[in-house]
């Protein structure tokens, strides 16, 4: 039993020191870069708000985006317009010119130009959406570190609690 509790103590610390070096060097690129969005390792993430590129992509869904620039048609990229962030299809290229379309939209998007599009999609994660709204809300990550701490404190009681009485038996 007492090998059993270093082991979940140690899994969980490796796991509570991992996340909050994932949350440090978040925070950290995006006041170092001042832009909208993270950047980490030449990615980052956005939700997707609307149906627009339903089939592929679907409201809720997270899509992992690759800062590039170099595109194809066809590809599919993200791209900020005035305060959003659109992702959809580039289906014409005319010199600096870009224009894209949402694969459920009837028609093209207004000509955007190269400078604006972020990166391209390379991965998208299905219904992600709600669980980087649960664990992004403050009370929500106050929650988890109090939890944490009393954890903590509880598996360090167990084990001095477990020592205690072994020195007493002998």
């Amino acid at each position: 039993m007492k090998y059993i509790l270093k082991i979940f103590k140690l899994c969980f610390w490796i796991i509570f020191i991992l996340l909050l070096l994932i949350n440090v060097v978040l925070l950290f690129s995006k006041f170092v870069s001042k832009k909208d969005y993270f950047n980490l390792f030449g990615y980052t993430y956005f939700e997707v708000l609307s149906g627009s590129m339903s089939d592929e992509i679907n409201i809720g869904d997270i899509v992992l985006v690759k800062l590039n620039s170099k595109y194809n048609v066809g590809d599919v990229v993200t791209y900020k317009s005035y305060s959003h962030f659109i992702t959809h299809r580039i289906v014409k290229i005319d010199n600096d010119k870009i224009i894209t379309k949402g694969d459920a939209n009837n028609t093209n998007d207004d000509p955007i130009n190269q400078s604006q599009i972020i990166g391209k999609v390379v991965k998208r994660l299905k219904r992600a959406g709600i669980y980087i709204k649960v664990f992004m809300n403050f009370k929500v990550i106050v929650l988890i570190f109090m939890m944490i701490m009393v954890s903590a404190y509880i598996f360090s009681e167990i084990e001095v609690g477990n020592d205690y009485s072994e020195k007493k038996v002998n």
